[in-house]
């Protein structure tokens, strides 16, 4: 059973990004990491700190509380390169049982890390689980009392309803599920129908907040400037599909576009009058950002053999 909630009295390594509106500074941050909604998310451009606020509200959430906790992530190597780095970083020193901070077991796509409050009575410690999106019949077993999903935009929709929600469920805690995450590429994305659909039903408990990488000002201004100018559609001068994904924080493709998906490739016969041909194909690969669009014909003759005019 999870322990009594607790006032800490540690200091987590973390201040909510502000940002300069008019005469008067507001937290951009704030408000998602106090947020008691059931299923929070927090999203925006490169650089806005999407995983250290997610971080820092994870382990705010077990200090106060002891609890079975879960985070989830796409990969074993993001689990790696970012989760436990994120974590390691917010958990105060003092609140560390010795020799037990970071990872203590770790198996493909089962990753544990154990901490708890010194002083606390003996086993009323926060154990930490790290799940992919790999293995999600794994999060299933599990009954924990908070989940803090990482680029939420790469993982599929079935680990969120059939195995996330399923296993934040311990009793006498939040009960929450909160995610961070680079908006999808278009608006047929299951992200974009829960979280960013202005016609969505049930948004209070599907609250967001976003910012945009420049909003950052922690950030170097000439690489931010620079991310912008190579983000620049070289034909039109204005910002890319890409550009407005990555660095905007915005939904660049919609779902009434010819091609919704900018990774498929269309192809479809083409009817063909010259007699030497069997049969002519062409496909569209379209491309996204600066990357090229590509028409592709292919012809087949009475041979059977293939040719791309």
């Amino acid at each position: 059973m999870p322990g009594d909630i607790l006032e800490v009295d540690v200091h987590i390594p973390f201040e909510p990004l502000r940002k300069e509106r008019g005469s008067a500074l507001w937290s951009v941050q704030k408000p998602f990491f106090e947020s008691e909604a059931r299923y929070p998310a927090f999203y925006g451009g490169r650089g806005v700190g999407k995983t250290t606020v997610g971080a820092a509200k994870f382990v705010d959430a077990v200090l106060r509380q002891p609890m079975e906790a879960l985070v989830v992530l796409p990969t074993d190597k993001q689990i790696a390169q970012k989760s436990v780095l994120a974590l390691q970083e917010m958990i105060p020193t003092e609140c560390v049982i010795p020799q037990e901070k970071g990872i203590v077991h770790a198996t493909k796509g089962l990753i544990e890390v154990h901490f708890g409050l010194l002083g606390r009575p003996e086993g009323e410690l926060s154990r930490i689980w790290l799940r992919t999106a790999e293995n999600p019949n794994a999060i299933r077993n599990l009954e924990v009392g908070i989940v803090w999903m990482d680029e939420l935009q790469d993982i599929d929709e079935y680990t969120f309803t059939d195995c996330v929600k399923y296993a934040c469920r311990a009793p006498g805690t939040p009960q929450q599920v909160f995610s961070t995450f680079t908006p999808p590429r278009d608006e047929s994305h299951w992200v974009y129908k829960l979280w960013l659909n202005p016609d969505r039903p049930h948004k209070e408990r599907y609250p967001t907040w976003t910012m945009e990488t420049k909003d950052n000002y922690k950030l170097d201004e000439t690489l931010v400037q620079e991310w912008y100018e190579d983000a620049l559609d070289p034909l039109t001068g204005e910002m890319s599909a890409s550009g407005r994904r990555e660095l905007m924080g915005q939904v660049a493709g919609g779902r009434r576009q010819v091609f919704p998906m900018f990774g498929e490739i269309h192809v479809r016969p083409i009817p063909y009058p010259e007699p030497q041909w069997k049969r002519v194909t062409g496909g569209i690969d379209y491309g996204m950002g600066r990357r090229a669009t590509t028409v592709i014909v292919v012809a087949e003759d009475q041979a059977g053999r293939a040719v791309s005019p």
